[in-house]
């Protein structure tokens, strides 16, 4: 438990006949980016308030820096929460808001002065401490309840969907700042969010929570090449998922036939030959290919969206009077691409390249799925 700021075992939260956390396991690396991803009602922000001391487990126990603290207070604990709200004062300066933690600790002035200076060339921006709350801007007010967190020297940062308000541009901005910022002053952080974008961009590790369970806790890019549940491989980013039924298997991959073609995929759980299973496949990893290639899976363009950094395809393809959406990207850096709308085009993918779970498909594409 030496390496880890916060660790909880077998965490569980009811609120009448709803579980809204069940059972959780969970371990945050010291100084980690450590985000909870999930959907709406999910169980993300039951399980920060349980961290932070707003909400107490029904069973389970809850480590803080290796100490436990199911019954500590909040203002007693080592953690600070930012709110989506931000809660700034608007009739004190950012120099008084930021000060505020430290002066209810009775620390002396000076002390306290060199902490706020401290902190404001921290989050950028020093010599803004006169400045009023109501003359900053968005991004601004977001970095003063950072320091203003921060300056407590919490041994875990708790960040509950601290960007929601922003708009697209700034939030954006935003995620580069607190991944840089976590990296310059090494406190764990904690971020809660159901925007896969932010978890994914700032994140080492990554806990997908679902009706109060962790479905999966590894790094992005685990988490996206390498799902380990059908939830899990659902949800996050876009997808082909299309049904068929497994024909063979051999060790960690399967054969798996989609109408009238059979293709190899990484089995993603427990598959034997006969079962009913969904076949996952990352957009991304799709190629155009010669409509002379004979592995290549024929079909008639749709959409074609040219977003700056991808072609966004979607193909209407018949594998034998088995109608199937295939959604591809495809790199202007690698293929820039002129497809259009009603074109007849070839695409393909490397053998194994998919995951294949247990589970129903209707044979479409999953677009950063929010449930």
């Amino acid at each position: 438990m030496e390496n880890l700021d916060v660790q909880l075992v077998k965490v569980r939260k009811e609120f009448g006949s709803l579980v809204a956390v069940d059972d959780v396991d969970m371990e945050v690396p010291r100084g980690s980016f450590f985000s909870i991803l999930g959907p709406s009602g999910g169980g993300k922000s039951t399980l920060l308030r349980m961290i932070s001391g707003f909400e107490k487990p029904d069973s389970g126990n809850v480590f803080i820096g290796g100490e436990l603290s199911n019954d500590v207070p909040p203002n007693k604990r080592r953690t600070n929460l930012v709110f989506q709200n931000l809660a700034l004062f608007p009739t004190m300066n950012v120099a008084q808001n930021i000060a505020f933690g430290l002066k209810r600790r009775h620390i002396n002035k000076n002390e306290i002065a060199k902490k706020v200076e401290h902190v404001l060339g921290l989050v950028d921006l020093p010599g803004l401490g006169s400045r009023k709350v109501s003359m900053l801007s968005g991004g601004q007010r977001q970095r003063v309840a950072l320091a203003r967190s921060l300056v407590l020297d919490p041994t875990v940062l708790l960040l509950d969907e601290p960007l929601g308000a922003l708009d697209l541009k700034l939030r954006e901005n935003m995620k580069l700042v607190l991944k840089r910022l976590q990296a310059r002053v090494g406190t764990t952080f904690i971020y809660v969010t159901h925007d896969q974008s932010e978890a994914l961009t700032m994140s080492n590790m990554i806990a997908v929570i679902n009706k109060g369970k962790i479905e999966q806790t590894s790094s992005p890019l685990e988490l996206f090449y390498h799902p380990q549940t059908y939830f899990v491989a659902k949800f996050i980013g876009d997808n082909n998922c299309w049904g068929g039924e497994v024909i063979s298997v051999d060790k960690d991959t399967c054969s798996v036939k989609v109408g009238n073609r059979t293709f190899s995929v990484t089995a993603g759980e427990k598959i034997a030959q006969g079962d009913k299973v969904s076949i996952f496949i990352r957009p991304e990893i799709i190629h155009l290919v010669p409509e002379s290639d004979s592995n290549g899976i024929r079909g008639i363009v749709k959409e074609a969206v040219f977003d700056g950094t991808y072609t966004r395809i979607l193909l209407d393809a018949d594998l034998g009077n088995f109608p199937l959406e295939i959604l591809v990207k495809i790199s202007q850096s690698e293929t820039p691409s002129d497809v259009k709308i009603g074109d007849a085009i070839s695409v393909n993918w490397n053998n194994g390249a998919g995951v294949a779970f247990h589970g129903i498909s209707d044979n479409t594409v999953l677009e950063g799925v929010e449930e």
